[in-house]
């Protein structure tokens, strides 16, 4: 673009090289009425980080558009993990009913803040089954069948448990918080080593 006169540059071309790199949102190339060249550049933000069952790393933005991960630099995101079959590719949207749902709970715990705060990685099991890994606490939260999660019911049941019941007996006392029963909190308490 050195000592090219402003009317000879390829400002399509250079937009469209901007638009076609998988960390750019949108991009937008164009020449003022002061003969300035601008460019607008809106990154991806991610949201999680998928690992699949394959161990195959990407990552997902807030529009649940897939991004490729970069080996110079890693967000600091939550993780999506287990028995996830989908990888990056096919196309920039994620694709899997199973994938789409992990991310609409990512997706809510992200808008509200206690659950931002807390939220460090969703893990798929064998059998379906979500297991949420919080930031704080030796415990894993069992949310229950994948497809039959009510997010934000199940987490107004943790929030009062984490209350009511783990400010009064330790947050390192229960190995496992089930959530998966219908209006109740069922746990496991750690055996002792």
């Amino acid at each position: 673009l050195m000592r090219k006169r402003i009317t000879d540059l390829p400002v399509h071309a250079i937009e469209t090289a901007f638009q076609t790199n998988p960390y750019v949102e949108e991009a937008r190339v164009f020449i003022d009425m002061d003969n300035n060249l601008h460019i607008e550049i809106q990154q991806r933000e991610p949201i999680a980080r998928i690992i699949n069952k394959y161990n195959v790393h990407y990552y997902i933005d807030d529009n649940a558009n897939k991004i490729p991960v970069n080996n110079k630099f890693t967000c600091r995101v939550p993780v999506i993990s287990g028995n996830i079959e989908e990888g990056p590719e096919g196309g920039q949207a994620i694709q899997t009913e199973q994938l789409k749902k992990a991310y609409e709970i990512v997706s809510y715990m992200l808008g509200e803040d206690m659950w931002e705060a807390q939220l460090e990685q969703l893990f798929i099991n064998q059998e379906g089954q979500v297991v949420l890994v919080p930031k704080v606490g030796d415990h894993t939260v069992l949310l229950g069948d994948l497809h039959a999660i009510d997010i934000a019911q199940q987490l107004e049941k943790l929030e009062v448990f984490y209350k009511e019941g783990l400010s009064y007996v330790g947050w390192d006392t229960y190995a496992t918080i089930d959530l998966s029963y219908s209006d109740q909190v069922v746990c496991t308490k750690k055996t002792a080593q």
